[in-house]
């Protein structure tokens, strides 16, 4: 974030960098930060509508786009190894509950490794 913001709770900041110092500027507080979002998806339902706050319809433009990215950004690596007939892996990290694992990197790789805390 180049220009200010802010937060859920009310606070102002100039840039990304002034927050994230407030944020964690002390070991507690960094232990908060991480328990606050550990907390929140505890307490939202492990569906589709759940993670995305009631939109659990995938628009296909979301896909298209990605799909659009990642050729720009990994294609021809991704041709290559398809053509050597090596088999490719990648993490999908923050995968929430898989959406783009399954609309989008299963198609492109052999195994997809789905992170979350």
């Amino acid at each position: 974030m180049q220009s200010g913001g802010q937060d859920s709770d009310g606070n102002r900041y100039r840039n990304a960098g002034e927050m994230w110092e407030q944020e964690v500027a002390t070991p507690s507080a960094k232990d908060c930060w991480y328990t606050k979002g550990i907390d929140y998806w505890n307490k939202v339902d492990a569906t589709v509508d759940g993670v995305l706050g009631g939109f659990g319809r995938i628009s296909p433009n979301d896909l298209k786009h990605s799909n659009a990215f990642l050729q720009q950004v990994m294609g021809e690596a991704i041709a290559r190894a398809k053509e050597e007939g090596r088999e490719l892996v990648v993490a999908d990290c923050g995968a929430g509950v898989g959406r783009i694992t399954k609309g989008l990197l299963s198609k492109h790789f052999t195994e997809v490794d789905v992170i979350e805390p």
